[in-house]
């Protein structure tokens, strides 16, 4: 370091070696002393500061300074940093050193007189000193980074949203943590009487320092700086962000035109300045809405900012401290304002040119007293007057300071000028004989010359300021005004208004009313003049008779009429009198007129034989003629105003007008039309045709047009009926005896009309469909649901109020929607009885019943148009039982009601489905599970016997249609010639063709290992006693392509082409057929097959084998029958099985088997067996069962054998054998039961 520089590397040394000193030399020039920091004290040459220019002070190391602060109480500067420093004095270029152990991390500073608190960001406190000699600290567990002093309070914010408080006494310190505020506080100002803080989201304010208010705001930065001036707050943050508000709580961006990071920011002198990186200093001069850049020579990081001694200070990271002063000018006056003489009447302008830091603000005064509104640079005075003459200034004004200029002297000079009115002429009310006076007072260059006028006429007489007359006439009376003139232009006055009174006076009559000849129509008037006072009233006469309301001094016509002609005078009367006018002779004559239509013709309706007339009225003088005409042709006689005839023919129908006439001209009317119609009734609104519910209440109505009154027939198969005799026909409740062919006669005095035959055809109730309800009395309420088929037939079940089950299948609807019913199961006896019966009816969808032991029926048609396809009637068969099965009915709703029928139990039951038309079920005597495919109509469940198995149950919707019930069957057994011929019979049912295959095997039998079977087969098919086809060798066949073709389809086992079996396949009609297997080769075992084959239908077809039977001879070994068949489908089927032998005897046949056993096998599973059918293993085979599928009936104890089943699809066989190896003709039986 050169020699004549001196440096104290021991602060405190220096301090004590140059304290009191300002300057010291280096070489011939003088330098400024700044203490910087407490590492260093340095001096170094600096700049003379001027406008926008800063002086930067470099000590010799880089001491890191975090703020600097200016005490304007104690008038001295503080700067702190983050190594235990503290240094200040009044003049910040001598700082003294006073750091201190306790204040490491020093961040940032707030003063007020002799006390001291630093923010510390190291030690997670607070430094304070309130004589600035002893240091203490307050720790309240955070750090602390910005700190302010106002109105008494100091207050430091800190992390976390941690806030402290003390007095300015330093004893009472306290800290909160603000809820809410996650985030760091780094900055906080006072002004406008509060505190504020902030940070990206929220801005805080508090007038104490402890009470804090949040605002929710997105300033989108973190705050560093915040301060408060010009009644406005600033604030700046990270990438140059600067944000103003003037309430604290509404904040708006400003472009800085920086990007570098702002961290300090203070007011001064009227600016706002900033500062941050990069040696960024930036300033305001309008509030922080533009911002201007500063060139300062460092690039060092500028931490903080102050103002001082009219001064900015700043500090930075490399230890520079900068100053500068305020770069805000006070106003300057460059142009004075100019004295001016204008002449009266000109327009003025006085302007100053100042210069300044702008804004500038102007403010005019004259003569001592401020201009309102003259706050710009220039002042104007239009037509200026000897009023504006004298001395005017202007004040020019900033925040850095005013200046007035120097007076300026305005002189007015005279000039000649045109008249002015200065008092204006006012009106005037005289009497007739008085004075009468006018004045105006006027200004202007003289001479000036006085013109008066009344109205537009000018008094030539009256040439002064006064217009006088000694005495007033009634003449005088009027507006007026006055004309002031001279060299230099014209004025004139406003119009004023005389009035004279007239003086007292008896009428007298000026002018007398005339009367002459006028025409009627037009326009008159008769008038009287008169002199009068008091005014006088009037009253006018005609033909000496007094005119009421004519009180004026004209009777006006307007128009004139005929009978207006007569002799009119008026008397004018008033207190002094009265005088009579003279008598006006006053005649009014019609004048001539062409014809007009006055009343026009309207159109007619008008009914044959009546009386009609057409009228119109005409006008014109003279008086027209007139003409009738119809159709256009003149009516003779027809000629006055109205035309009637008496007795209206159908020919007088058309159109009519009339025609006027005189020597003037001619007019026709408009043309009418006259309609002619029958007198006698016009039927309208018809009875149509129509069918009603058997019971329900009827009405039919007619409508008729036409002359009244009216009366009215109705009849039912051409015979009236009595007592119809309205326009309404009505019967409360229809029966079948009102069916009919209707029609109704409406007649008047002209005749009568009859209407078209209408037919009312009478039906029964519909009542077709779902009904539910409850069951009222007994323990509580029970249940039902009845379902009703198209053919009215029905079935219903439910439980009573004791739940005794109620069942009854065979329901019929009547014709009036009654019906009845029996079947009550009893638990204890576990049987159906009849009684007691019960009975109910079906009307306007509601169900009413009652039973005789006291039970009532009440409930409702659950739908019309259902809304789910679960709807309907199910029955279900429970697989492996006799009789089991499950009866449902559902509605729209999914609700839900059903019988259980197994092993002579019944339970019921009502529920709710899911969605899905699911729903399980516990009884005494199992448990149910259920549901419905709305799609294919199937009811499928499984029914678990308590303490038992579980059985698997299905079933169809009423109304299904099920496919292939008996899909293919199958009989096996020994056949031969004559008695010992296998005879088979079996039933189609279905629509239109079925396709069927017909095969009898017995060569093909030996491939399979079949011992005796035939040698060669033949076939006949019969329909009763009719052959419809005989086969033999299916080889040879014709159809041999199509048998094999069928067998395929069908799924049968392949025949050899020269087996020497035989087959048939025909498209049968429904209905019963018998084939007959045989052999010309002796007797053996033979197979006959009958299959449905559905899949060569030329058209689609639902049908099945619903019967199948055959007759052979049976006996031991392979003599046994065996009858194979398939049920399809998805749900169980009902299956009746019969082995006939003793109950042959009634039907001729001796040798018939004399005690057949009968066994029901599925696979090598043999599930069923029957020796004799009304025997114990056959019990649950109702008497009227055969009777229902059309069997004959075995004699009750005989030894035959029968199987009554409910079994699922699957493949199944049937054997026919002799219990005690006998020989005899069997018939085997396999019936669909429904």
């Amino acid at each position: 370091m050169a020699s004549n520089l001196l440096c104290f590397l021991d602060p405190l040394k220096a301090l004590r070696q140059i304290l009191g000193q300002f300057l010291c030399r280096l070489g011939s020039r003088e330098v400024r002393v700044l203490v910087v920091a407490s590492l260093g004290l340095c001096l170094a040459p600096g700049r003379v500061l001027g406008q926008k220019e800063w002086v930067v002070y470099q000590p010799f190391g880089p001491t890191l300074l975090w703020s600097v602060a200016f005490d304007a109480e104690r008038d001295e500067f503080v700067a702190v940093g983050p190594e235990r420093q503290v240094a200040w004095d009044v003049d910040i270029s001598i700082l003294e050193d006073h750091t201190s152990e306790s204040l490491e991390g020093a961040y940032s500073l707030a003063l007020s007189g002799a006390s001291i608190v630093i923010g510390q960001i190291l030690q997670e406190g607070i430094g304070y000193s309130g004589d600035r000699d002893s240091w203490s600290q307050y720790f309240p567990g955070e750090s602390f980074w910005g700190v302010a002093y106002g109105d008494g309070q100091f207050v430091v914010v800190g992390t976390g949203g941690r806030i402290a408080t003390a007095s300015v006494a330093l004893n009472d310190w306290s800290a909160v943590t603000i809820d809410g505020i996650n985030t760091n506080l780094y900055a906080i100002c006072f002004g406008d009487g509060r505190f504020l803080t902030g940070n990206e989201d929220r801005v805080l304010s508090s007038t104490n320092g402890s009470d804090w208010k949040i605002h929710e705001v997105d300033l989108g930065v973190s705050v560093r700086s915040m301060a408060f001036g010009r009644e406005r707050f600033v604030l700046v943050g990270a990438a140059g962000a600067v944000m103003v508000s003037d309430d604290g709580e509404n904040w708006l961006p400003r472009d800085s035109g920086t990007t570098s990071s702002l961290r300090g920011v203070t007011f001064g002198d009227g600016l706002f300045v900033a500062v941050g990186g990069n040696g960024t200093i930036i300033y305001s001069i309008d509030r922080g809405d533009s911002w201007n850049t500063v060139e300062v020579g460092t690039a060092q990081q500028i931490n903080a900012v102050t103002f001082g001694r009219r001064m900015f200070h700043a500090v930075t990271s490399g230890g520079q401290v900068l100053a500068s002063r305020s770069i805000m000018t006070p106003p300057t006056i460059v142009v004075e304002v100019a004295d001016q003489s204008v002449l009266a009447g000109s327009n003025v302008r006085l302007e100053v040119s100042a210069a300044g830091t702008a804004p500038l603000a102007y403010s005019w005064s004259f003569e001592g007293v401020v201009i309102d509104g003259a706050d710009s640079s220039r002042l104007e005075i239009l037509e200026i007057s000897e009023h504006d003459e004298g001395t005017y200034t202007v004040s020019v004004f900033n925040p850095a300071g005013a200046i007035t200029g120097r007076p300026a002297f305005l002189d007015v000079l005279p000039v000649d000028t045109p008249p002015a009115i200065m008092e204006q002429p006012v009106s005037v009310a005289t009497v007739e004989g008085e004075p009468l006076e006018l004045s105006v007072v006027a200004e202007g260059t003289a001479p000036l010359v006085f013109r008066w006028f009344k109205g537009s006429q000018w008094l030539v007489n009256a040439s002064g300021p006064i217009l006088t007359k000694e005495s007033a006439e009634l003449s005088d009376a009027g507006r007026y005004s006055v004309s002031v003139s001279n060299g230099f232009g014209e004025a004139t006055s406003r119009e004023v208004v005389v009035s004279v009174t007239p003086s007292d006076r008896v009428p007298e009559i000026l002018a007398h009313p005339s009367g002459g000849t006028v025409f009627a129509g037009q326009a008159f008037e008769l008038r009287v003049s008169d002199r009068a006072w008091p005014p006088p009233t009037y009253q006018w006469f005609r033909d000496e008779v007094e005119l009421s309301g004519e009180h004026s001094s004209a009777i006006r016509f307007s128009p004139i009429r005929m009978e207006d002609s007569g002799a009119y005078h008026v008397r004018v009367t008033n207190l002094l009198g009265y005088a009579d006018s003279e008598v006006a002779i006053l005649k009014v004559v019609r004048p001539e007129s062409a014809p007009v239509i006055v009343v026009q013709p309207e159109d007619g309706d008008v009914i044959v034989g009546d009386i009609f007339e057409l009228a119109a009225a005409v006008d014109g003088h003279p008086k027209p003629t007139v003409q009738w005409y119809h159709d256009g042709e003149p009516i003779a006689l027809a000629t006055s105003e109205s035309f009637s005839v008496d007795a209206a023919r159908s020919e007088d129908e058309g159109r009519y007008w009339i025609e006027a006439r005189n020597r003037l001209g001619s007019v026709k009317s408009r043309v009418v039309e006259v309609v002619t119609r029958d007198g006698r009734p016009h039927l309208v609104d018809l009875p149509e045709s129509g069918v009603v519910e058997f019971g329900r209440p009827f009405s039919v109505s007619i409508g008729a047009d036409g002359p009244g009154p009216m009366s009215y027939r109705w009849f039912r198969d051409d015979a009236e009926l009595s007592g119809a005799d309205g326009p309404v026909f009505k019967i409360e409740s229809v029966d079948f005896s009102h069916s009919g062919h209707y029609s109704v006669e409406v007649g008047n005095e002209w005749g009568a009309t009859r209407s078209d035959v209408f037919q009312v055809t009478v039906v029964p109730v519909n009542s077709a469909g779902v009904w539910m309800g409850e069951v009222l009395g007994g323990g509580g309420p029970g249940y039902f649901a009845l379902y009703v088929r198209d053919d009215r037939s029905a079935v219903i079940f439910g439980a009573d109020g004791h739940g005794d089950p109620i069942l009854d299948r065979e329901v019929k609807i009547g014709d009036n929607g009654s019906f009845g019913f029996t079947g009550r199961y009893k638990p204890d006896t576990r049987t159906i009885v009849p009684e007691p019966e019960g009975s109910g009816v079906l009307q306007n969808d509601l169900v009413e019943g009652a039973t005789t032991d006291g039970f009532l029926l009440q409930g409702a048609r659950t739908y019309d148009h259902p809304a789910l396809s679960f709807v309907g009637f199910y029955r279900a068969g429970i697989a492996g039982t006799v009789a089991g099965e499950l009866l449902l009915i559902a509605d729209d709703s999914g609700r839900y009601v059903l019988s259980v029928e197994i092993g002579g139990w019944i339970g019921s039951a009502s529920g709710r489905m899911d969605a899905a038309g699911r729903d399980h079920l516990a009884f005494d005597h199992g448990h149910l599970e259920f549901s419905l495919d709305s799609e294919a109509g199937i009811l499928s469940g499984r029914w678990t016997v308590s303490g038992g198995p579980t059985l698997t149950l299905g079933g169809l919707r009423d109304g299904t249609n099920r496919v292939d019930f008996l899909q293919n069957t199958s009989l096996r057994g020994v056949t031969g010639d004559g008695a010992a011929v296998m005879v088979t019979g079996f039933v189609v049912e279905g629509e239109g063709l079925s396709p069927v295959l017909i095969r009898g095997i017995g060569p093909g039998l030996l491939r399979y290992g079949v011992a005796g079977a035939l040698r060669s087969v033949n076939q006949k098919l019969f329909r009763s006693e009719e052959v419809l086809a005989v086969a033999g060798d299916w080889g040879t066949s014709p159809d041999a392509v199509r048998i094999q073709e069928w067998s395929n389809l069908a799924g049968a086992f392949p025949l050899e082409p020269e087996s020497g079996d035989s087959a048939l396949v025909l498209n049968l009609e429904s209905g019963a057929y018998t084939v007959h297997l045989s052999s010309t080769a002796g007797a053996g075992v033979g197979l006959t097959e009958v299959y449905l084959v559905p899949e060569a239908a030329v058209v689609s077809t639902h049908s099945c084998v619903i019967n199948l039977s055959t007759r052979m001879r049976v006996s031991g070994g392979e003599g046994v029958i065996i009858a194979g068949f398939v049920i399809s489908g998805e749900v169980p089927a009902r299956v009746l099985i019969r082995g006939v032998g003793p109950g042959l005897g009634p039907f001729g046949v001796r040798e018939f088997l004399r005690n057949p056993v009968l066994s029901l096998n599925r696979g090598s599973d043999r599930f069923a067996t029957n020796d004799d059918w009304s025997g114990t293993d056959g019990a649950g085979i109702p008497s009227d069962l055969f009777d229902r599928i059309g069997a004959f009936h075995l004699k009750e104890g005989s030894r035959d054998a029968a199987l009554l089943l409910w079994l699922e699809p699957g493949l199944y066989t049937a054997e026919v054998g002799s219990v005690d190896a006998n020989t005899g003709l069997v018939l085997v039986e396999i019936y669909a039961v429904p």
